[in-house]
């Protein structure tokens, strides 16, 4: 019998963590917070019965079985009861219009708000060698009001509660695709430069992609000490470039060194978000409290650095829905930094087939 935990003990636990230096009880919180939410999470009891994974049996990290992201389309993952919800991220969707929901509350969203902030300061902005105060934020997103259910645009909002500032210059009227305003960006790069104030310009690759079509030969001005944060995404929104011609070309755009323009990985059914570094351009590093790992296709076990399989991430600040999830896409391990590759098949191989589970 495991000792009865709350979700709150749980939340200020993974707080804690991440707020410290220490990784001490990394493995004591995910094994309680996996208890947690085995018995609280139906699907995702459901899934561990059908793989033949016993909760009792569960005694180190290594063991905690892995939820296949594509249950966040087809079912409700999560700890928290209907009455208990406040809101959900939702997936920008794929060619059959299915979306995941991630539902959170309060307690939760401040888990994940923790995350998002704690990282953004000690692995992103630490590695920006030449910005010497807090960027201000200039996103290519559409502003909250407008795509309240995106994860990145709630990412962007809580970040500009520890930036000086935060503007939006995209839009999205009634449901439809993301646009980007090039003169309200061009306004808020001015009043940037004025003030020789930096910033962090964010936008998803097909927001890029958009603002280079539209370009006609023109060019930004950024503040010293900015960057430029691309977070992935075509969507069919766009047209597709490599991650090298798309930062070659915003490089020549916004007039800084490829240096400056650094890529995010992170979806809306994840609460925490990697970076890749100004030395390593798509490595991407996970903070403390994510554990990343490369398992084989056909045996579902972690394989060794350089090999090429179906990445996996466990997350503890996901402590409302599942920490441990399979992801669709495709990558390998680097001395610990996580190399995207692209996306898996939709053969269903072992460990990396669709959520079937009979719940």
């Amino acid at each position: 019998m495991f000792d009865p935990i709350s979700l709150a003990q749980l939340a200020d636990e993974t707080i804690g963590l991440i707020r410290s230096e220490s990784l001490f009880p990394f493995e004591e919180i995910a094994l309680r917070l996996f208890r947690y939410q085995h018995l609280h999470n139906p699907v995702y009891a459901a899934w561990c019965k059908q793989i033949g994974v016993n909760a009792c049996s569960v005694c180190c990290v290594e063991d905690i079985p892995s939820l296949p992201i594509s249950a966040f389309k087809q079912s409700e993952v999560t700890v928290l009861p209907q009455r208990e919800r406040t809101g959900f991220f939702s997936s920008s969707g794929t060619s059959q219009g299915i979306r995941s929901r991630h539902f959170f509350n309060l307690l939760t969203l401040g888990v994940y708000e923790a995350s998002l902030a704690g990282w953004f300061r000690r692995g992103f902005l630490t590695d920006q060698t030449l910005t010497r105060q807090t960027p201000s934020i200039i996103s290519l997103t559409p502003p909250p009001e407008q795509a309240p259910c995106s994860s990145l645009v709630h990412m962007i909002q809580a970040l500009g509660q520890i930036a000086p500032s935060c503007d939006y210059c995209g839009s999205s009227e009634a449901g439809a695709a993301w646009t980007v305003d090039w003169g309200q960006l061009e306004f808020c790069l001015k009043q940037a430069n004025a003030r020789s104030e930096p910033v962090v310009v964010i936008g998803t690759a097909f927001g890029f992609v958009h603002l280079l079509d539209a370009s006609q030969g023109r060019t930004f001005s950024l503040p010293n000490g900015s960057a430029i944060l691309e977070t992935g995404g075509y969507k069919n929104q766009s047209r597709t470039l490599t991650r090298s011609e798309l930062h070659e070309y915003l490089a020549a755009l916004f007039q800084l060194d490829a240096s400056q323009i650094r890529t995010e990985y992170g979806m809306s059914e994840l609460s925490s978000q990697a970076y890749d570094s100004t030395g390593s351009p798509g490595q991407f590093t996970w903070p403390p409290w994510v554990n990343c790992r490369v398992i084989s296709p056909e045996t579902g076990q972690p394989i060794a650095d350089g090999m090429t399989g179906c990445i996996e991430i466990l997350d503890l600040a996901n402590v409302g829905s599942c920490m441990r999830i399979l992801t669709e896409d495709l990558g390998r391990m680097d001395k610990g930094r996580m190399v995207l590759l692209g996306r898996t098949e939709n053969s269903p191989q072992k460990g990396c087939s669709l959520f079937q589970a009979d719940i």
